[in-house]
């Protein structure tokens, strides 16, 4: 009897482990996180230094919905995608200073277009999509003279970092790695190259302190003019 008790605890055990290795080998590895940041061109006109009181500068232009991941350097579709990004706009006149210490300046412009102001710094920036492509136009006339900088403003937090409500998850699918954990794409910026990266970034220099951004922001990213009666 006591045999035949042993033979059912030890086949119990067995059976209970067997059940335990079963269940862990079927068990979903900790995904593997790719963090992307994505090229956006943008163009502004125009391009150089001076604007006369009273003209108007055009940020005005479209893009295809498969944009460069600069990190892996592959394209993706982002298809209608919602890039809650913001023009931003700074009067500028102290070099010993960074731009978010200067002087806002959205309301020194009459705006039209795809933008609408919620601060005394930026609006937000429509993005249309129709056929694979990306439109926007937003019109800007300058109320005063001066040196201002324009600054397309990727989503971030309260805090500065990448905005996680950015979810990539449902346009972009990265399969699985070589050890077959799932691949999971996470936004970690925009990157928004104006003008090809001709931003007259020298007179940014003499009315502004550059930053220290991870990504050339400002050199490529930003607009730089001064207006003049």
């Amino acid at each position: 009897m006591a045999g035949n008790l042993q033979r059912v605890v030890t086949g119990s055990w067995s059976l209970l482990l067997l059940l335990l290795l079963s269940a862990k080998c079927n068990e979903e590895k900790d995904p593997e996180f790719v963090f992307m940041t994505f090229e956006i061109p943008i163009t502004i006109n125009p391009t150089g230094e001076t604007l006369t009181l009273g003209d108007t500068l055009w940020i005005n232009g479209q893009f295809s919905d498969t944009l460069l991941d600069i990190h892996s350097g592959k394209y993706f579709k982002l298809k209608n995608f919602d890039f809650k990004s913001k023009i931003c706009i700074s009067r500028i006149n102290n070099n010993q200073l960074y731009t978010s210490q200067q002087q806002p300046a959205f309301n020194e412009f009459s705006y039209y277009g795809d933008v609408y102001q919620t601060s005394s710094i930026c609006g937000p920036v429509t993005f249309n999509y129709s056929n694979g492509q990306y439109f926007y136009k937003v019109a800007l006339i300058p109320k005063n003279t001066g040196v201002f900088n324009i600054f397309v403003n990727r989503p971030v937090d309260l805090h500065g970092f990448p905005d996680e409500q950015i979810d990539l998850v449902p346009y972009i699918n990265l399969g699985v790695a070589s050890d077959g954990r799932k691949k999971i794409p996470v936004y970690e910026a925009f990157l928004f190259i104006v003008n090809n990266g001709s931003t007259n970034f020298e007179l940014f220099k003499q009315y502004a302190k550059p930053g220290t951004d991870i990504v050339p922001s400002e050199e490529k990213g930003s607009f730089t003019f001064r207006v003049v009666e």
